[in-house]
């Protein structure tokens, strides 16, 4: 018998070992399994990348790392809208631009880049080439959505909207190649008709309206520049007509709201020197007359429209020396010529009667430029009109007056509530009704003082009558007055 031990194999007693710690071994085969599925894992989607990138932060390295450096914005597919090469307008001579370079418009789509203007327009500033956002709150519902929210509570229909689209329709079939209108009276014609555009909310981008908005802001702008700021004014010691303040007065006017709603600076050193040129020649009583003179008695209707474009020129946050002051004068000259009655007068208080043509003037302009005595002129002047015409309005009529319905209409919107409710049902219909088909409105049989532009049936006349139409079936959404 074999006594000695039996030799046993390094397998079998790794075997029996393994088994006397069968939980280590257990715990040991378990963790291994984690580490070889959790490799397999990351293996995987590592090399199961996607297409497109699945973060945001991602997507912005690879657009970066695509592009070029010099191009922030992709290109827009859409074609910028260029304007003509403006030709000279009647009774201009040649244009010069020093060191300027020529007008173009940024894409509707993508953020417009900075061109610089003459170093001396504005010294230490760039100047924006174009539209950079309204800079003001007075023409804050002129755009789509806004309109289309405060329409109808303020007593627009869509009636009266497609009249103001027929109306825009028109004038932009009607407008000059050079960007004017009409032959005569050419500054205040293309003015008021700026404006109605500008009421509606449109500016070169616009789809719709866009190139004859540019070609009117172009216009004007050269027409401005040859003549040192002024528009349809004579230069100093030439003989002038007794249009040439209307003409300068609706054009300054424009071109501020232009500005207000753009906040396009290339317009600002123009728009200066315009401005100041009104200021200059406010008369000693607080009022304007033709050709500016310091004459005492200045003219109601003169000073309506130079109002107008000092407080637009207010609202679009630029300081010209003079300013609100030439407005507080303007105030006690409008005191000077109102009535106990509330009317107004054309030059000396109670020299219309009981006509009430120039009441809406004094009324509105009041209202512009709110604050103490010109409240009260409002509410006295605001009573006086809603008086004088409750009988209603008839563009057909002798006594249909379109100057003085542009003036009461804007008056009682500022007033608001009752008033303004009042005013609208005798309007707003009235107009609407007697629109002529191709969007334009006809001659009217106005006996009114100064109504001849009303009785013209083409040219002038038209563009003049469309374009009070349009800016007064715009008021829903026109301006929105702050206070002073």
């Amino acid at each position: 018998m074999n006594t000695s031990p039996r030799t046993v194999s390094w397998f079998f007693r790794l075997q029996r070992r393994l088994f006397a710690s069968r939980f280590l071994t257990f715990s040991l085969l378990l963790h291994v399994v984690i580490l070889i599925m959790g490799g397999g894992l990351i293996i995987s989607q590592r090399l199961d990348t996607p297409d497109l990138p699945p973060t945001g932060r991602i997507e912005m390295q690879s657009e970066i790392e695509q592009a070029p450096i010099e191009r922030v914005v992709a290109p827009s597919t859409e074609t910028s809208v260029v304007p003509p090469t403006p030709s000279t307008p009647a009774n201009f001579s040649t244009i010069v631009r020093t060191g300027e370079s020529s007008f173009k418009l940024p894409p509707a789509v993508a953020p417009s880049s900075l061109k610089t203007a003459p170093p001396d327009a504005i010294p230490g500033r760039d100047l924006p080439a174009g539209p950079t956002g309204p800079r003001s709150s007075v023409v804050r519902d002129r755009g789509p959505e806004r309109r289309s929210e405060i329409m109808k509570p303020r007593g627009a229909t869509k009636e009266t909207e497609a009249a103001v689209m027929a109306g825009l329709h028109w004038l932009k079939s009607v407008q000059n190649p050079d960007g004017a209108w009409g032959n005569n009276h050419q500054s205040a014609m293309t003015g008021l008709a700026l404006l109605a555009f500008l009421g509606h909310g449109e500016t070169q981008v616009s789809v719709e309206f866009g190139p004859t908005v540019q070609r009117a802001v172009e216009w004007l702008r050269t027409s401005g520049e040859l003549n040192d700021g002024r528009f349809g004014l004579r230069k100093a010691g030439d003989a002038g007509s007794h249009s040439d303040v209307y003409e300068h007065a609706i054009a300054t006017y424009a071109l501020a709201d232009y500005f207000a709603l753009t906040g396009d600076a290339r317009m600002e050193p123009l728009l200066r020197r315009a401005v100041a040129h009104i200021i200059a020649g406010q008369a000693p009583d607080g009022g304007w007359n033709y050709g500016y003179s310091k004459e005492p008695n200045s003219d109601t209707s003169v000073s309506g429209w130079q109002i107008q474009a000092l407080v637009s020129a207010h609202h679009s946050k630029f300081v010209v020396d003079g300013l609100d002051n030439a407005l507080d004068r303007a105030m006690t000259n409008l005191q000077r010529v109102q009535s106990d009655s509330g009317n107004f007068g054309y030059r000396r208080k109670g020299d219309r009667g009981e006509n009430p043509s120039l009441v809406g003037v004094g009324s509105l302009c009041s209202a512009l430029w709110p604050g103490g005595a010109a409240d009260r002129m409002s509410a006295k002047g605001i009573k006086y009109l809603l008086q004088a015409h409750k009988e209603g309005l008839d563009y057909s009529a002798a006594s249909a007056d379109l100057y003085a319905w542009y003036y009461n209409t804007q008056a009682c919107s500022a007033v608001g509530g009752g008033t303004w409710q009042k005013w609208n049902r005798l309007f707003r219909d009235e107009l609407v009704k007697n629109q002529s088909a191709n969007g334009s409105w006809p001659a009217t049989a106005t006996t009114a003082p100064g109504g001849e532009l009303q009785r013209a049936p083409d040219g002038a006349g038209a563009i003049y009558r469309t374009s009070l139409c349009v800016l007064m079936l715009e008021t829903y959404y026109r301006n929105t007055l702050p206070a002073k």
